[in-house]
């Protein structure tokens, strides 16, 4: 057995293809990587201690890889995600617990300890994944999530490999996935049909986003993605996105998601969603090993969500239906767009830059309308490098276009 631990795994990354051949880069190496390196570990609360802010694990048993036995017992870095976990599992206001871990590592240590042993022998699930740490030196891998001993964990690798199968049911083949990213905390597929398109001028009359780009379109042709400088169409195509969460942020949800073919703008329809959550029967203490049993009912069920989110919106007559609601409402002129975007920004939460980037793809893009304010969330929102503040960015820009129309009348009154 050795301490000489391997490296973590990748743990973000954006625009993935699903799998490459000759061993490249494709999400399901990256999930294939993590999955060997993985360790859910249920633990009583009372046995959970801080070091130095870290996380400690001990009395574990040594994990078997490709290349030896390891010894994971050690400190474990916290995500951003374990660290608001821990603190809300122990009601320790957040605030309060940033400013104890900026300020005051003892402090952080000190006060979970002694909460973890008011709390209780209630189980606790930690799901770690374990190796070396470039960032971090000295610790033994992240502990990426603090959750109830009842969490129905569902991981990423056979999500997708259900969600496949699903897809292939439903008529649809893997190279329908255009895109994949990952996160500590979220996986996101995208699908596109770019063979159920409508065109949509009302909804893209005088939109010119940020000038000509390069971009990945499907070839109708050969069936792949390429490269290619796009003509100025008022393309909308159907698709969806499948978002699952490893660490108890949300549930397994399959969402519509229309695609404008000219600026690659996603345009996320939440309402209509698809969710699933996570929860099971009480873990007993201990590294937890899923059964057989478990994951093939959980397999069963994402298929089955899968096939019947293509079936119900990747169709013509729902894509057609939708879109043209759109452009009713998209058509509303904005007397003063600069108020408009300010106050929209205040009511959805966006932070001073993402504002000034949207007022700045707003007047690139040239519709001086509440549509244009939805093209301008969803245009900037490709530009955003956190792979989950993108993707919760692009899904409210069909909010933001509804509260600048809703904004109007008082705003033009002024």
């Amino acid at each position: 057995m050795t301490n000489n631990l391997p490296a973590v795994p990748t743990r973000t990354a954006r625009n993935l293809p699903v799998v490459v051949p000759d061993n490249g880069p494709s999400l399901i190496r990256v999930l294939e990587q993590q999955k060997a390196q993985t360790l859910d570990l249920v633990v009583p609360r009372t046995g959970l201690r801080l070091s130095e802010g870290r996380l400690v694990v001990h009395s574990t048993a040594p994990q078997l890889h490709d290349d030896g036995v390891y010894d994971v017992n050690g400190s474990y870095g916290l995500t951003e995600n374990a660290h608001n976990q821990l603190a809300a599992m122990f009601d320790i206001p957040l605030r309060y617990y940033r400013r104890m871990r900026d300020e005051n590592l003892p402090l952080l240590d000190t006060s979970v300890g002694s909460w973890a042993d008011l709390i209780g022998a209630k189980g606790v699930l930690l799901r770690l994944l374990w190796g070396s740490d470039p960032g971090d030196d000295g610790t033994n891998g992240i502990c990426r999530a603090v959750l109830s001993d009842r969490y129905g964990a569902r991981d990423n690798l056979p999500t997708v490999l259900a969600t496949l199968a699903g897809m292939r049911e439903a008529g649809l083949s893997a190279d329908h996935i255009v895109g994949c990213d990952v996160s500590d905390d979220k996986l996101y597929l995208h699908v596109v049909a770019p063979e159920i398109a409508v065109a949509a001028p009302a909804l893209l009359a005088n939109y010119t986003p940020g000038g000509k780009r390069d971009m990945t379109v499907w070839d109708h042709s050969g069936g792949k993605d390429e490269h290619v400088a796009l003509a100025p169409e008022h393309v909308v195509q159907a698709g969806l996105v499948v978002t699952n969460s490893e660490t108890g942020n949300g549930a397994l949800k399959v969402t519509p998601r229309f695609r404008v073919l000219r600026c690659m703008n996603g345009l996320q329809i939440t309402k209509d969603a698809m969710s699933r959550v996570h929860l099971g029967g009480k873990l007993d203490e201990g590294a937890v090993v899923w059964s057989d049993d478990t994951r093939r009912k959980a397999d069963e069920l994402v298929r089955a969500q899968v096939k019947d989110a293509v079936t119900a919106f990747l169709n013509p007559q729902y894509l057609e239906g939708v879109v043209r609601r759109l452009e009713e409402e998209a058509g509303m002129e904005l007397s003063n767009p600069q108020e408009t975007i300010e106050q929209v920004a205040s009511k959805l939460g966006y932070s001073d830059h993402e504002k000034s980037s949207i007022l700045a793809a707003f007047v690139k893009g040239g519709q001086c309308t509440a549509g244009g304010v939805m093209q301008a969330v969803t245009y900037y929102a490709q530009a955003i490098e956190n792979v989950d503040r993108a993707h919760d960015f692009e899904a409210t820009g069909i909010d933001a276009m509804q509260l600048a129309r809703k904004l109007e009348p008082a705003i033009a009154a002024h």
